[in-house]
């Protein structure tokens, strides 16, 4: 996806206080054309991190399996030796939980 382009994060800002924007209010709230709110916001509809009921219903802000690592990056750890770390396989064996906290 690169970068987006910084007049996104007035959109998203207020999906995030607000929960929906009218799609009217968005032109208005990003200062543009609606053609060119169009070409904006066509990358993040495409990555389903802006979603909609219906083409009147208002703008919902949508976090996709997907888009987790590049929405919040280094929120899992993926890294192996992590899983090693806290899983113990014996504990499975002996009837404990194998997982440690």
């Amino acid at each position: 996806m690169g970068l987006l382009d910084e007049r996104v994060s007035y959109l998203l800002d207020n999906l995030a206080f607000r929960g929906e924007v009218p799609k009217a209010e968005v032109p208005r709230i990003l200062d543009l054309s609606p053609q060119q709110t169009h070409r904006l916001l066509t990358p993040l509809r495409n990555r389903g991190i802006l979603v909609t009921q219906g083409h009147i219903q208002p703008w919902q802000l949508a976090f996709p399996l997907s888009q987790v690592e590049r929405i919040f990056p280094k929120l899992f750890s993926t890294s192996q030796a992590a899983v090693e770390s806290k899983f113990e396989p014996e504990a499975v064996e002996e009837g404990r939980p194998g997982w440690r906290m």
